[in-house]
């Protein structure tokens, strides 16, 4: 159970951006007043071309970073099949923290946390919920990432890399205010 505080909502509709940035060094998305965030996000794009949703984080001089500094672990559950696991390591985003989607005008909706983002003695931390679609079937997933590098985030990048642009995203950032674990 938490509390929440509202931070921001980034609403993006009809756009030519594989990339979109959220915080700048004047305008911080994370900051030392909370430890853990919540993320909620809603993702279309606009072709017919099978999309994930990558991050990266944005450093305490506003570059993103691209350095191959992301591990991710992810459990899959399809609507057809059985579940799969997939883990990169070194990788320079995480893939698919934020869901994946097959064609317009399906979406990619999660929710979760990052952990001690602002914190520059500390690896910044993600636990993530996603639902979509995979080849046409419904996929859900859960995935836990870090960012393998102790500094200062003051925000984060969603981008995708084939051939496809955001056309309509939601997301919304949220300060947790108590974090208990049950």
């Amino acid at each position: 159970m938490s509390a929440l505080e509202f931070i921001n909502q980034t609403v993006v509709s009809s756009t030519n951006t594989s990339a979109l940035n959220i915080g700048t060094t004047s305008d911080k998305l994370f900051t030392s007043k909370y430890d853990v965030y919540f993320i909620t996000t809603d993702f279309s794009g606009s072709t017919t071309n099978p999309e994930s949703v990558q991050t990266r984080l944005i450093d305490s001089s506003g570059n993103v970073i691209t350095d191959t500094e992301y591990d991710r672990a992810t459990h899959r559950m399809f609507s057809n099949s059985s579940f799969d696991k997939q883990n990169n390591e070194g990788a320079n985003s995480i893939i698919g923290l934020w869901g994946e989607y097959d064609q317009a005008p399906e979406n990619a909706l999660a929710s979760g946390y990052v952990i001690n983002p602002a914190d520059s003695g500390s690896f910044t931390y993600f636990i993530s919920k996603t639902i979509g679609k995979e080849a046409g079937n419904l996929v859900a997933k859960e995935t836990l990432a870090v960012h393998r590098g102790a500094e200062e985030i003051i925000g984060i990048q969603f981008l995708i890399q084939n051939t496809d642009f955001f056309n309509n995203c939601t997301i919304t950032v949220y300060g947790v205010k108590t974090w208990v674990v049950v």
